[in-house]
């Protein structure tokens, strides 16, 4: 049993440091009822900024998100952690812990992620590029 919690951790561990840095969002996409709303192609933009940290177990990093439009910018502050081998991404709300969201993580590489969430009837994609 502890191998097997080792390996996890460093699994996570490895992810949180391919996340570290500034990454650009090239796809955010949510699809719904048939329908699909892509938020780049309507002038948003977004920018990740992962902190590394070292994760210990139920611990989280600092997640700072940029979104701009034409005339402002929009800072949201939320923790991360990386769980499930390295496979799943949690975004948490600072002042509220229970506002958690997850997503599949479909591809993790030095340069790419790509991200999958599906909840209520909707399927959330998020593509980033490393800036």
């Amino acid at each position: 049993a502890i191998i097997l919690v080792f390996t996890a951790c460093n699994k996570n561990q490895n992810a949180v440091k391919k996340l570290d840095g500034n990454w650009k969002a090239t796809r955010y996409e949510v699809r719904s009822n048939g329908k699909t709303s892509d938020y780049l192609e309507i002038g948003l933009s977004f920018n990740y900024y992962f902190d590394n940290c070292k994760l210990k177990q139920n611990q989280y990093c600092q997640l700072t998100i940029d979104m701009t439009n034409d005339f402002t910018t929009t800072t949201d502050i939320k923790l991360y952690r990386v769980t499930n081998y390295g496979k799943a991404l949690e975004f948490i709300d600072p002042l509220d812990n229970n506002n958690i969201t997850r997503y599949t993580i479909q591809k993790l590489s030095s340069q790419t992620v790509k991200l999958k969430k599906t909840e209520n009837n909707a399927i959330t994609y998020i593509e980033l590029k490393k800036v």
